[in-house]
């Protein structure tokens, strides 16, 4: 920012200074509470602990110096930040200011005039108490009350001009009742208008959105940005920014590794879901760069295990070099990571594998055989992706397609593995493969398993008995996961939906991979519809029809997902999509 003129050294120095004084603070706060906390203690003996954890000898020096650099934000943030030209509140503000003010007096009576665009004031009315009672709300500051009652107004007035005011309030209230104890976020909505508008047009369209940033209020920041929030980085330019974040992090320092890893994931799915909400972005790219963000998260806890287990154990025999491209170890995703079909609630589906020779690690004093050194990089790798940081979780993490399935390994060796496809796996586990491809690790095992993966989906398949398999694995699915309700259907696992699709993609391919081997090649069903289009298997008709419908139902469980409604539809919905799906799956796989 100095660079460019933005602000200049004395600035720069002073928030540079005041942002490592107020970090620390918070390490010390969350690391005595084993709490995600901001609060500075009110116990003598707490407050002294702090203290001398800051390198203080007693509370009230600590204090001078935490309230001068808190001064010192203060006075920058106003300096560039707050708008110098106050808009002169007309009668409705001043009504709706007096509302609020008077919210739980008894005796004040309140002109609904004032609550313009709503339709049931009453309702609007208990909201407001409801947050003016909030236990948050209470133990507010005067100077973060103050804050509260300027923002209250101006946040009713615009809900107010929106379609179904109701329902946006209540989210956004939500929303206020999780940031306002933090009156950081209430002075960036009060002094940036265009922030404001940016919540209130996410609150429109996404419920989900809200309810995403009451998660992970740090992401109200972005708000101030329109130019990158509605434009989600490639797959470059999120290995980029993934460097940049954690160049500044000491490689011992795994939780606060862990804490960006979950900022870098939760900044970009809102960048998607933004751009996803304004209707200006298509299913397939949403889906494209929610598995790009779940791909560069992953190369990164590959590589951040990787170099944890190596400075711990040494290297295993055989390694080439200290990279993790010639690791010996592969991330295989499955499901919706391999498919290229994330959404927003998507967990991760993979498998670990390994290559090396038996033997022990070489290089550190301790040295561990390959397979202890291999399933520790594994484990660690789970931990990473599961465990829980004050900004949140990464990813669930699934782990049953592994051979064995919760009862195996958690590593593979490629060896075995290959054994395991060619002579044990069940049809269901060769359907899954089709959607299998590496996405982090040794780039020639990832090779390697490419050639198992075609050798074995190629294998010539006895066609009456892989359609009894298939077929009835599907309907043991159905019976296991659909839960029947009277006049509606499941976008996913009702006859006709997206579940049929899938299966009769993995059916053909399975029938038809032996003859026709570039079947092969892709691992999303939009492609592996148009190959088996192209190779004569199923018509352009029936590919057409497969593709729209899978892209409409697909495109529908989003939109559902970002309202937080269920996947439960009327029945009188998609009936000729639907009828289209049955007609074909009766066909090929009936």
């Amino acid at each position: 920012l100095q660079t460019h003129d933005c602000i200049n050294a004395a600035t720069k120095n002073d928030l540079k200074a005041s942002y490592v004084f107020l970090r620390m603070v918070e390490n010390r706060l969350q690391a005595y509470a084993d709490l995600q906390t901001h609060d500075i203690p009110e116990k003598e003996d707490q407050r002294n602990i702090l203290a001398l954890s800051m390198g203080y000898g007693e509370w009230n020096n600590f204090a001078k110096d935490l309230t001068s650099h808190m001064q010192t934000v203060h006075h920058h943030f106003s300096q560039l930040l707050v708008s110098e030209d106050k808009e002169k509140p007309d009668k409705e503000m001043l009504e709706l200011k007096e509302l609020w003010v008077n919210i739980n007096d008894p005796q004040f009576a309140a002109d609904y005039k004032a609550i313009g665009g709503f339709k049931e004031p009453d309702r609007v009315l208990n909201i407001l108490r409801s947050l003016e009672e909030h236990p948050n709300t209470k133990r507010l500051t005067p100077n973060g009350r103050k804050k509260l009652a300027r923002l209250i107004p101006v946040l009713v007035r615009k809900i107010g001009q929106q379609n179904d005011p109701e329902a946006i309030l209540v989210k956004l209230i939500d929303l206020i009742v999780t940031i306002e104890r933090r009156t950081c976020y209430l002075s960036l909505l009060i002094e940036n208008k265009g922030a404001l508008e940016t919540l209130i047009t996410l609150a429109k369209k996404s419920p989900w959105i809200i309810t995403f940033l009451s998660k992970h209020p740090a992401l109200l920041d972005e708000l101030m940005h329109p130019a990158t929030l509605y434009s989600p980085p490639g797959k470059k330019a999120l290995e980029k920014e993934m460097g940049t974040r954690m160049a500044g992090i000491p490689p011992e320092d795994l939780e606060l590794l862990l804490e960006e890893l979950c900022v870098f994931k939760q900044i970009n799915y809102l960048r998607v879901s933004a751009a996803d909400v304004s209707g200006n972005y298509p299913l397939m790219k949403v889906s494209d760069h929610l598995t790009y963000i779940a791909e560069t998260v992953l190369t990164q806890v590959l590589l951040s295990a990787w170099n944890i287990v190596t400075q711990k154990y040494g290297f295993p025999d055989g390694i080439p070099d200290k990279s993790t491209d010639s690791c010996g170890f592969a991330i295989i995703a499955y499901g919706k990571v391999g498919g290229l079909e994330m959404g927003y609630k998507s967990d991760i589906d993979i498998v670990f594998l390994y290559e090396a020779e038996s033997g022990v690690t070489k290089g550190k004093e301790k040295s561990i055989d390959t397979i202890r050194f291999y399933s520790n990089l594994g484990q660690r790798i789970i931990n990473a992706l599961t465990m829980h940081t004050p900004a949140g979780t990464l990813y669930g993490a699934d782990m049953r397609l592994r051979p064995g399935g919760n009862s195996g390994m958690i590593v593979s060796h490629i060896d075995a593995f290959e054994d395991y496809l060619k002579n044990q796996a069940w049809t269901w586990e060769h359907q899954a493969l089709i959607r299998a491809r590496p996405v982090a690790g040794d780039k020639n095992l990832s090779s390697r398993f490419n050639k198992i993966r075609k050798a074995v989906l190629i294998e010539k398949r006895e066609p009456k008995t892989l359609k009894k398999e298939v077929g009835e694995m599907r309907e043991r699915m159905r019976d296991e996961r659909l839960k029947h309700k009277k006049d509606f259907f499941d976008l996913k696992q009702s006859h006709g939906c997206i579940v049929d699709i899938e299966f009769l993609v993995q059916y053909l391919v399975l029938k038809n991979a032996h003859t026709f081997p570039d079947l092969t090649i892709w691992t999303d069903n939009m492609r592996l519809l148009e190959s088996l289009d192209a190779e004569g298997i199923i018509t352009g008709c029936e590919s057409e029809r497969l593709q729209d419908a899978y892209l409409v139902m697909r495109k529908a469980i989003h939109r559902l997902n970002l309202q937080e409604r269920s996947l439960d539809i009327p029945q009188a919905q998609f009936l000729e999509i639907r009828g289209h799906i049955i007609d074909i799956y009766n066909q090929y796989l009936v």
